[in-house]
């Protein structure tokens, strides 16, 4: 059985899920915006890719949310 992803990823997955759905927007018009293949939307909502900062900074900026980023103990 695969490892579940970490928390940041899980979060980031969540939060661009809700954000999305708050938008009415589907994968194709977030990858659109976001200028990223729809492919990827769907991979980093299920948790399933460790996507690069400047994805998730695109993806961010095309939902109208900051992205924030920590370096520190894992409590």
């Amino acid at each position: 059985m695969p490892r579940p992803p970490p928390r940041p990823v899980r979060h980031c997955a969540t939060a661009g899920l809700q954000r999305r759905t708050e938008l009415g927007w589907s994968h194709a018009e977030l990858a659109r915006c976001a200028r990223t293949p729809q492919s990827v939307i769907a991979r980093l909502e299920n948790s399933l890719t460790l996507s690069s900062a400047r994805t998730l900074l695109r993806v961010a900026t095309a939902l109208g949310q900051l992205l924030r980023t920590a370096i520190g103990d894992a409590a």
